[in-house]
């Protein structure tokens, strides 16, 4: 028993130990320029303007900029990005791989602010191959008395194998995204695939801010660390309900199940730019960490000069694969 109270009284001692007092400077800062946008080759391009506001404001939403001067530059190509409403400015100019952008925005009583940024080239992929394995399982439902097996579900496991090939002369960073398309007799249902768990999404992301491992990459972002100047077979997979096979007596749960006649997938690998990837990885650590007393705050990427924000860039590569 003694044991236990020297113990209490050490813990009592650690935490006053501990404390830290801070002077809080109560002055309110000036607000700055938000500049957001993602630059792609072969479209339209377009910004979004904002002020920053202090973090003790509580007011909702951030104040859109409606009277800036946006210049762009691009090579020997100058133009005014043109203000079409809530803060977005936008340009008809299609930019290619390889073009360097510079923006500045200039806004009465904020600092001018600039940003630039080069759009990279399409990432190169292969064939995308599919091998798909069926699997039952005890199908159950709910009643007033709890849980009640009413058969056999079948489900269809498909592994995709996505080759990428990577430029060795450079650093290369990527993104993928897989829109899932269920297609049935009288509607579609749209969904994102979000569980990819091949080792390139855990290498260079996850285990590098303050040395915690095991955070989620929830951008579904990596680099070619593991396969750079190589081809690497990316692989990721899924599971569809094919069939419910019923017990004659629950036959009637029936109509509660439907199955797509078509499925298709909408794969799209991205190649970012580097600041893009890093605002992504930082915005990525800090959703991991957002609500962890014991870590230090994280500080999300900016390129902005003079303000804050992100102008970031991509160039998609995209395939469509059927699964019957």
């Amino acid at each position: 028993m003694k044991t236990k109270y020297i113990l209490l009284l050490f813990f009592f001692l650690l935490m006053i130990s501990c404390e830290k007092e801070i002077e809080f400077n109560s002055s309110k800062a000036e607000p700055i320029i938000t500049l957001n946008g993602v630059l792609m080759p072969d479209t339209t391009f377009s910004i979004h303007l904002s002020k920053s506001r202090f973090f003790l404001d509580n007011s909702r939403g951030f104040p859109i900029i409606e009277d800036a001067d946006v210049v762009l530059t691009s090579g020997e190509h100058t133009e005014q990005m043109e203000h079409t409403g809530n803060g977005n400015y936008t340009t008809d100019y299609i930019f290619k791989s390889g073009d360097r952008v510079e923006l500045k925005a200039t806004v009465n009583g904020l600092p001018v602010v600039t940003a630039s940024a080069t759009i990279p080239s399409k990432p190169h992929i292969g064939e995308i191959t599919t091998e798909k394995n069926y699997s039952e399982y005890k199908e159950q439902q709910w009643n007033y008395d709890g849980p009640i097996e009413i058969g056999v579900a079948v489900y269809q496991d498909i592994k995709f194998k996505l080759p990428i090939t990577d430029n060795g002369k450079e650093k290369n960073y990527y993104r993928i995204n897989v829109l899932k398309v269920e297609h049935y007799s009288e509607n579609t249902q749209r969904s994102y695939l979000s569980s990819f768990t091949d080792a390139v999404f855990d290498a260079d992301i996850s285990d590098d801010f303050f040395g915690i491992e095991g955070q989620s990459n929830g951008y579904d972002i990596f680099t070619d660390v593991l396969f750079n100047g190589s081809t690497y077979n990316l692989t990721f997979t899924d599971r569809n309900l094919k069939e419910v096979k019923f017990l004659p007596q629950y036959i009637e749960f029936e109509h509660r199940y439907s199955f797509p006649d078509r499925v298709v997938y909408h794969i799209e690998v991205q190649q970012l730019s580097y600041e893009y990837f890093m605002y992504l990885k930082t915005r990525n650590a800090y959703n991991n960490n957002d609500e962890n007393p014991f870590m230090e705050s994280i500080q999300i990427f900016s390129n902005i000069e003079n303000g804050t924000g992100i102008l970031g860039s991509a160039a998609i590569t995209k395939r469509v694969v059927e699964v019957e």
